[in-house]
């Protein structure tokens, strides 16, 4: 199971008692979130203008605890986000709070969308070495492809490495 980045209480949709004080802190903490997003940028995006993570992702602080900006407006805007699946930024801006620039993805439909090795491993046709991964050159171990010519090439020059120095002079 996924670990949410905040309790579900803290979220203004969400209404577990209806004593006053409860009700006033999350309409201060709808308005506040809303002043911090910027929703003129040029291309589409709501911008966040609050902290960000290091990796780019805003984030805010409600109560003491860190949530994740786009998660938070996601649930605000849209609905919950079903067990299993994450937010994917269209637009590719992290800080972007606008649902529309957004998808909800499995984690690995996320990946192979992203930029990072494991997306450009997925579309390579070939191998470095120029050989076609294709159903009869290719293999899979521990979920990751390999060319099986390169591999009889390893084991043809570790073989003749080895027979060189068994048969070598002592």
């Amino acid at each position: 199971m996924i670990k949410p980045y905040y309790h579900v209480a803290l979220l203004p949709s969400v209404c577990y008692n209806s004593n006053e004080e409860d009700i006033m802190v999350r309409k201060n903490t709808e308005t506040d979130f809303w002043v911090k997003v910027d929703k003129e940028a040029p291309n589409g995006c709501w911008q966040w203008l609050g902290t960000q993570s290091g990796k780019g992702y805003a984030q805010w602080h409600i109560r003491g605890r860190r949530i994740m900006v786009h998660r938070y407006a996601y649930e605000v805007i849209v609905g919950s986000i079903p067990e299993g699946l994450i937010i994917d930024h269209l637009c590719r801006n992290r800080s972007c709070v606008n649902t529309d620039h957004m998808e909800l993805v499995t984690q690995q439909e996320n990946i192979l969308r992203g930029i990072g090795l494991a997306a450009k491993e997925s579309i390579a046709t070939h191998c470095p070495q120029g050989h076609p991964y294709d159903e009869k050159n290719t293999y899979v171990y521990q979920g990751r492809r390999y060319c099986r010519a390169c591999g009889r090439e390893r084991t043809s020059n570790y073989e003749k490495r080895t027979k060189r120095w068994l048969t070598r002079k002592r």
